[in-house]
């Protein structure tokens, strides 16, 4: 995304925060009019045809960027505002207007209000595996990804050997090839290369009725979907696939 954008053919405008919108399920940037982005009080960005959204001309200063679509949930982002070009990626989740695909389950599902909801398959993942033993308090993990996957803002579930687990969030690539990644926050455990399971796991909110809703992607050799609900306490509960396209988790 170039700093600069042409608004006619004398006059460009300085790019202040370009915004990438990719749906979280498939990874592909979110095109047309299927989602905006959007801040309170300022003009609308310019949208491209590639997903890039571009905010033009935003004073210094930090700003809650909002993004939703027909069939993709509402998020918010906190950035803040420089002199240089900022990008931001957001990934939006599916609501129920999604069509699903033939590779996942729909989970429909109530627990606790405004508990955390989150879930992943049970099985091997093949998109994402460690090229490097990772160890407590790391703040990157070496990461091979399979196809166009990208791991950039990603919600991973690690699964050592031994069963014990936790879910992360990526950053960005370190950019020198090496295949690291950084992580939001450091991990609370170590991994080894061999016989970690890493899947792509899925984060949503029950709303004030206790009712949340998600699409988790499976393989066919996954087994089930497990869904941990954080409220005044944690429950955790692992659901067989059936043979449906639809899973209905009760976590109360």
């Amino acid at each position: 995304m170039e700093n600069r954008f042409g608004i006619s053919n004398r006059v460009t405008a300085r790019v202040s925060l370009a915004v990438l919108l990719l749906d979280d399920l498939t990874g592909l940037p979110i095109t047309g009019s299927n989602a905006r982005a959007w801040i309170e009080g300022q003009k609308p960005p310019v949208k491209k045809s590639d997903g890039w959204n571009a905010f033009l001309e935003l004073p210094p200063g930090s700003y809650t960027v909002t993004a939703e679509g027909g069939t993709f949930s509402r998020i918010t982002a906190e950035v803040s505002i420089g002199s240089k070009l900022q990008t931001l990626l957001l990934r939006l989740s599916p609501n129920r207007l999604y069509r699903v695909p033939p590779d996942c389950i729909r989970v429909e599902g109530r627990a606790e209000p405004g508990a955390e909801i989150t879930l992943f398959p049970r099985g091997r993942q093949a998109a994402f595996k460690l090229l490097k033993d990772a160890g407590a308090g790391d703040r990157e993990i070496a990461l091979y990804c399979s196809g166009s996957t990208s791991p950039e803002g990603r919600l991973l579930r690690l699964t050592a050997p031994d069963g014990s687990g936790e879910t992360v969030r990526t950053g960005s690539p370190s950019g020198d090839g090496s295949g690291d990644i950084s992580l939001e926050e450091p991990l609370l455990n170590s991994y080894p290369k061999i016989g970690t399971v890493l899947a792509p796991a899925v984060r949503t909110r029950a709303d004030g009725k206790g009712s949340f809703f998600a699409v988790v992607r499976v393989s066919s050799a996954d087994t089930g979907v497990v869904v941990q609900a954080r409220g005044s306490s944690e429950i955790i509960k692992e659901f067989p696939r059936g043979e449906g396209s639809t899973l209905t988790a009760a976590m109360e």
